[in-house]
């Protein structure tokens, strides 16, 4: 091969695979002009990509004829590996097929507060249906958190927004707002109406906690809204991770517990409880929204992307509910702990 004839190693370094797609369908039409309409690109630009095709493999590639372009013998050589190597390409930027009913997986999940009930009626039944060797393990939520994700001991977390390192992916599930659970009838229900009592009412009752936090200042969601003045916090006579544990003293006391909206409303359903806003010389927490996290190496994972439309599934179909409630509460003028609608 003369030194005009041979590849040129630098311009076969930049050929694309848009390229190669352009030189396999010139084989196969044999007219420039029917490939350029093939691919969306003007003659002249066509004309420009066979050139440097014929650059980069030091060929003609193609000879003119009368009815329009003859593959040379280097050319029909080429194209059975040209076919191979398309194929190839595709097949590694192509997304593995996926199907949850073939898989076997345990997925563990860090999740607190009174919204796992609700997510795990969900999520269990639908895992169930379309994944049925796929094991869920719920964890509850420790100061090693992130460690835990970034070292794939959790696949997921649910956690407030805050403090969320940067390395990791997060997908907003519902907002926070705090608020006030206590039974229905509750002498603040009557009193303020089902609205927002004040901060010295409020303070008239003894409250539990919902713990929520390893870290001692935020531990709970009353810690972080009342501070550590003494005399709010000895009126905490009981504090639980599993603030599910205290519904049933909620129910049949006059005690109070500050927890999140969502979770309140889902209790709803099940206790005769009530929940009001807080008063307004109270703030609402730094923590905007429950988020659901986990690393990045999970990101294209087809089995959690799975898992996790699941829990946004859930997620939005219990805002949608809430906003379903609300709207039917204010049409007919109730407070807002006086309907047993839930969800």
């Amino acid at each position: 091969m003369s030194r005009s004839n041979r590849p040129n190693i630098n311009a076969a370094d930049s050929i694309t695979r848009a390229q190669l797609k352009f030189l396999s369908d010139l084989a196969q039409s044999g007219k420039l002009s029917r490939t350029a309409e093939h691919l969306g690109l003007s003659l002249s630009a066509a004309s420009r990509m066979l050139d440097r095709l014929r650059e980069a493999f030091g060929d003609p590639l193609f000879t003119p004829h009368a009815r329009g372009l003859t593959p040379t013998d280097a050319m029909l050589r080429l194209e059975p590996e040209l076919r191979r190597t398309i194929e190839q390409t595709d097949r590694l930027f192509s997304q593995p097929s996926f199907d949850p009913a073939t898989l076997r997986r345990t997925f563990s999940i860090a999740a607190r507060g009174l919204v796992v009930p609700e997510l795990l009626a969900y999520a269990i039944s639908r895992v169930a249906r379309e994944a049925p060797s796929v094991h869920l393990e719920m964890h509850h939520r420790t100061s090693r958190i992130w460690d835990q994700i970034e070292a794939g001991e959790l696949d997921l977390a649910l956690v407030p927004d805050r403090a969320v390192p940067p390395a990791l992916r997060t997908l907003p599930l519902f907002p926070i707002e705090i608020g006030i659970l206590l039974r229905e009838d509750h002498p603040l229900v009557r009193e303020f109406g089902g609205g927002a009592p004040t901060l010295s009412a409020l303070l008239r009752y003894k409250r539990l906690a919902m713990t929520v936090s390893a870290n001692l200042h935020n531990a709970s969601w009353d810690r972080q809204l009342l501070g550590e003045v003494p005399e709010r916090r000895d009126q905490v006579v009981c504090s639980s991770t599993n603030a599910i544990d205290l519904a049933v003293a909620l129910e049949e006391s006059d005690f109070l517990m500050l927890v999140p909206k969502r979770g309140a409303l889902s209790m709803r359903s099940r206790y005769k409880l009530a929940w009001l806003p807080l008063p307004a010389e109270l703030p609402q927490p730094a923590a905007k929204q429950i988020v659901l996290v986990w690393r990045e190496s999970l990101q294209r994972d087809p089995a959690h992307q799975w898992l996790r439309g699941i829990i946004r599934d859930w997620a939005r179909r219990g805002e949608a509910a809430i906003g379903g409630v609300e709207k039917n509460e204010a049409a007919q003028g109730a407070a807002p702990g006086e309907t047993q609608d839930a969800n």
